[in-house]
């Protein structure tokens, strides 16, 4: 039987630093690695913007229940299509947009934002299982504390440039008892056996990126001397304090065609050392909510 190795995300899990390291392990034979930073692309990126329309209409008209399953289906058709494409006997398949919109992103072009914790866990989850039938699937999900995790969606927010929001406007409009990774994972565990789903915490190796690095690669069976662990860059590590302060003043005054340039002047600025935090007010509703996620990492030692 064929292996499938799929890794979720979660986004702001030093996803994007794992994929540009797959890159170089492209020429390890008999596997096929699929990512945006692949060299067929633009392959994928077309295959993403299909996936990515179901899965956002599933979001957005969730309460639509005589839809759902139609939604549902066409998702796992098209899962299935395009891993008919590859002949390899084990394919690794990681990006963090499969599970969909970022927390409190704008879902695709509708105008909504995303409340919960990737509320449309479970549709992709069954589709995922009907599609990869005929695979052994390994499926790989690192979370992050709650409010760790707030603070990071909000500084990817700001960096697209879409609008001023301030950090508690932001977390005002997530649905902070829907953020719960146990709901998450549930459906995974549900639909693949609890043997195949791996589970980490990332602020365990927060500090040390070679590590979560170094786990990652393992969990796919991948040959660690393919792989240099040593001085490994900051990739995506979002806007600092200062950086957003100035962000949100230029937000107002920008032309869509700006934003590039911005982004990129932004990223240019001092980095300065104050920590972003949360208004105490909220950050005590976070504390509220937020899972003792260690209690979730079944076969976290691959």
């Amino acid at each position: 039987m064929r292996k499938l190795y799929l890794h979720l995300g979660a986004h702001k899990t030093a996803s994007t630093l794992y994929q540009r390291k797959l890159a170089i392990a492209s020429a390890i034979n008999e596997l096929k690695i699929i990512s945006v930073h692949q060299q067929d692309r633009e392959q994928y990126v077309s295959f993403r913007i299909g996936y990515s329309k179901i899965v956002n209409d599933i979001e957005v008209n969730h309460h639509d229940a005589d839809a759902l399953a139609s939604k549902e289906q066409a998702l796992a058709e098209l899962i299935e299509q395009y891993l008919a494409k590859f002949t390899q006997p084990s394919i690794l398949w990681s990006d963090e947009n499969l599970l969909g919109t970022p927390i409190g992103h704008r879902v695709g072009q509708s105008g909504d934002f995303s409340t919960r914790l990737y509320p449309v866990s479970a549709s992709i989850a069954k589709a995922f299982a009907i599609a990869t039938r005929n695979f052994d699937v390994k499926v790989l999900l690192l979370t992050r504390e709650l409010e760790s995790f707030l603070l990071s969606s909000y500084k990817d927010w700001i960096y697209k440039l879409d609008q001023p929001d301030s950090l508690s406007e932001f977390v005002n409009r997530i649905e902070l008892a829907d953020c719960r990774w146990q709901s998450v994972i549930k459906p995974w565990r549900e639909n693949f056996a609890d043997s195949a789903c791996f589970v980490d915490n990332f602020e365990h190796f927060k500090a040390e990126p070679q590590q979560v690095i170094a786990w990652m690669w393992l969990w796919a069976n991948l040959p660690l001397s393919a792989i240099n662990l040593q001085n490994l860059p900051q990739i995506n590590s979002g806007l600092n304090a200062g950086q957003i302060e100035v962000a949100l003043n230029l937000i107002p005054l920008l032309k869509p065609e700006a934003k590039a340039s911005t982004q990129i002047y932004l990223k240019q600025l001092p980095v300065d050392n104050v920590k972003l935090k949360l208004a105490q007010s909220t950050r005590l509703q976070v504390i509220e909510h937020r899972e003792n996620v260690s209690l979730l990492n079944l076969n976290a030692s691959v």
